[in-house]
């Protein structure tokens, strides 16, 4: 069954290449699906596919399955204890078809085989990164009173590593270095530090004055790694790049032209290849960047009047197996 486009709160985009190597948009499709296809919030969260090809996608009330048509309620055929409000993360786990749900109330595993949910994790998780070499997904999770906790899920034996790590102060986004897997980036607020995972000790990353902040003007959204760079996705700045070349860094903040009503608070970086990123813009929607020109191409909706309006505010991009994009946003689509 072919896929459609996500709900109230999805962009479909078809995409392709051309021979120059240049993005050309060669069709855009908008389908509505809103509260009257299955979903009880417009605001959705996270998106993953399993093997079979459905979607699942988390918003800030509850858990769903996409079937192509219509949109099926997961979390609600449980007890109170699976809390799926406020999701953050969905997760494909290949070794055992399962998909990992992350969310403010905790981290759950979803077998859509035998439709059975357990519970993980029950701290509030900030932030997650896959880890592919070791297969395990690292997680920041919060404590109350506590602090914050850096923990490794295990996709082989599907357990919490018992090995944690604390931290007291808050932590935004984490990243493995791609030059050196034994260390992890720490984003917090304003601050960006380089962290052992053998030592245990952490290393500050000078940052220079922007022209944006480059981290005062607000928290890192999302880090990812692209051969020797580190990509930053800042609100309010674009994205941030930290280039290392033997042992010396360079730093670089690309952002597109400003004006006073039209910023760039770039909220999601997803790699499509060693030529960029797609971008999830808050205040440009769903676009890519390309980290060879620093450019940015934003997709334009081919609505009219104010139904453009729900192009912008994109919150996170998602490419399936049939390299169909989605794209995520807070209010509906049409």
């Amino acid at each position: 069954m072919p896929l459609k486009i996500l709900c109230s709160a999805i962009l479909f985009l078809m995409i392709s290449l051309d021979a120059s190597g240049q993005w050309d948009t060669i069709s855009k499709r908008f389908i509505k699906y809103d509260t009257s296809t299955g979903l009880n919030t417009n605001r959705i969260r996270s998106i993953a596919q399993d093997s079979t090809g459905f979607i699942y996608v988390g918003t800030d009330d509850g858990f769903y399955r996409f079937d192509g048509y219509r949109f099926e309620e997961i979390a609600n055929r449980y007890n109170d204890i699976h809390s799926f409000h406020r999701i953050n993360d969905l997760v494909y786990n290949p070794k055992f078809d399962d998909i990992m749900i992350i969310s403010y109330h905790g981290m759950y595993r979803y077998n859509w085989g035998v439709d059975s949910v357990s519970i993980i994790d029950s701290s509030n998780i900030r932030d997650i990164y896959y880890d592919p070499q070791r297969e395990v997904l690292w997680y920041v999770a919060l404590n109350r009173g506590e602090g914050y906790y850096l923990r490794c899920y295990d996709f082989n034996t599907r357990k919490v590593l018992n090995d944690e790590i604390h931290f007291k102060k808050d932590i935004s986004s984490i990243c493995i270095n791609p030059l050196d897997p034994t260390k992890m980036f720490l984003a917090r607020k304003e601050e960006l530090s380089l962290f052992d995972l053998e030592t245990r000790t952490t290393e500050p990353i000078d940052l220079p004055d922007f022209s944006f902040g480059p981290l005062s003007s607000g928290f890192v959204s999302d880090m990812e790694s692209l051969d020797s760079s580190l990509y930053l996705a800042l609100e309010g700045g674009g994205i941030l790049e930290i280039e290392w070349m033997n042992t010396k860094q360079t730093i670089h903040q690309y952002s597109p032209e400003v004006t006073s009503d039209k910023y760039n608070e770039v909220r999601y970086l997803l790699p499509k290849d060693t030529s960029g990123f797609y971008i999830a813009s808050y205040d440009n929607g769903i676009g890519i960047f390309n980290v060879k020109d620093h450019g940015y191409t934003f997709f334009e909706s081919s609505l009219e009047d104010e139904s453009r309006n729900w192009t912008k505010k994109a919150r996170l991009v998602f490419v399936d197996r049939e390299a169909n994009i989605w794209a995520a946003f807070e209010g509906g689509v049409g």
